[in-house]
This record gives C-alpha cells, structure tokens and sequence, in this order.
C-alpha cells in the first residue's frame, strides 16, 4: 500500500518552529535571531509573531523586547498534565466502583462548551447503553457528567454559557428551558450530585458527580450510566452513594481537601 502524501502547511510549519526555536531559550530571542536561525524573512517572522502574541502563545519582554513562550502554552501543558494525571489517578478507584456496580462509567472533563469522557468502563450487562465514547463530544447541559462539570459555573457565566450553545431535545424528558436547566443544576450542587433522568437518551437514567483538585477547582466528572430496566428508587440511592464516595475519594488523590 502507498504510503498516504503527507499534506503541510507553510505557515503553520513557520508558527510552530518559533514556538519550538524559541522554547529552547530560557533569555528569550529577538526578532532577527529566530528568522536568521530559522531563515526566515525579517518581516515574515515580525507578522507571524504578531499573530502568536495576539494569541498569547509569546510573550514580549517589554524591556529587553525579547520573545519568550506565553501563558497560552503553559496553560495547555497544564490541562494536558492534568488531564493524564487525573485518568491515570482515577481509574484504579474506577475499577473498583466497576466491581461494585457493573454499569458503563465514564470519567469526563470539561472542552469549551462540551464535555468530553476521556475514560470509559462498559458494562458487563448483556444488556449496556451505547453512551458517548472517549474523545468524542457531549452536551454539557443535559447529561449527568455534564452537569457536574458546571457546579462551579457562576449564575452569570451558566446564563452566558447557556444563551451562547444551541439547546436542543434529544428525548421527550430533556430540559431545553434555560431557567429549568439552570434551576436543576443548581440542585445538583446542594444535593451533591446530577442526574440525567432519560434526557440525553431514551430509557437512560445517568448518576454523576465532580472531582475537585488541590486548588478547589473542578476537574473532571464521574457518572454511571444504566437502562431503565434495571433502574429503581433503590438503585438510584445505590448510585449516588458509590459515585459520590469514588469522585470523593478520587478528589483526595489529586489534592482536594473537603473543609
């Protein structure tokens, strides 16, 4: 088999040399030593700087006029960081709430204005719900480890949030009012927990709760996922005591200390 063209853009090679050039100068660079080691154009590098500034992906020393990486970077290194040490911290407390209740779990964090699952145990029922897979996307709005992602959102952020997303109905039972979906939410976070009773899918009902960090800060989401059939006043209370105790225990691992 022919091995696939490799397609390249010029610029975005030329961006990501600069980001790379300079990383690997901890007194920064000015503009006429990155283009001369990356023979570049004066100029091309000034313009294609300007846009890396604007996007806080460089930094400018105001008095030295020397480039250095931005915030932007560090910022992703550590999501990034954050987001390996917290799949690799909570999958082994997963596993356990797996052998406890064998219903598909996912642990997901927050991507924009979506939530994302980044781990996924499926069910060792015959009988499973088909639920959203790892790194592909998920409303935030009508799911149980979505709505957990928002408890820390402020009334104003949660309104913006919501005024700026397309809601939409998936099932019969999905909450499109923006008052409702806030209001529900706001439960949520006095009881300690979400739900999704069949709102993102028929005959679903969904138990979730947040993971909390060193820092206070919600990082990510546990839910649990179970077909009506086998979904019951009892099994409800058996869901949120074991996802909220896990999520508990995986918020002590990465820090959090409940006051």
């Amino acid at each position: 088999m022919a091995e696939k063209q490799k397609v390249r853009i010029q610029s975005v090679d030329r961006i990501l040399d600069i980001i790379e050039e300079v990383s690997k100068e901890k007194h920064g660079l000015s503009i006429s030593e990155i283009a001369k080691r990356l023979d570049l154009q004066v100029s091309t590098t000034y313009n294609l700087i300007g846009t890396l500034k604007t996007r806080d992906y460089i930094h400018q020393d105001p008095e030295t006029k020397r480039y250095f990486l931005g915030v932007k970077i560090l910022s992703l290194k550590n999501i990034y960081v954050e987001n390996i040490e917290i799949k690799s911290t909570a999958l082994p407390l997963l596993e356990e709430l797996h052998e406890e209740i064998p219903e598909t779990i996912h642990l997901s964090i927050c991507q924009g204005d979506h939530m994302v699952p980044i781990a996924r145990l499926d069910s060792k029922y015959s009988v499973r719900v088909d639920t959203v897979y790892p790194g592909n996307k998920g409303p935030l709005y009508c799911t149980a480890t979505g709505r957990a992602l928002l408890f820390q959102m402020s009334d104003q952020e949660l309104t913006s949030l919501l005024n700026e997303i397309d809601i939409v109905s998936y099932t019969d039972h999905t909450l499109t009012n923006i008052d409702a979906i806030k209001e529900e939410i706001e439960k949520s976070k006095k009881r300690g927990y979400s739900q999704d009773m069949m709102e993102h899918q028929d005959d679903v009902y969904c138990i979730g709760a947040p993971i909390y960090n060193y820092d206070n800060k919600i990082i990510a989401s546990i839910s649990i996922s179970v077909p009506s059939i086998r979904f019951s006043p009892f099994e409800k209370e058996r869901l949120i005591e074991n996802v909220t105790r896990t999520a508990d225990k995986i918020s002590a691992r990465v820090g959090y200390e409940k006051s």
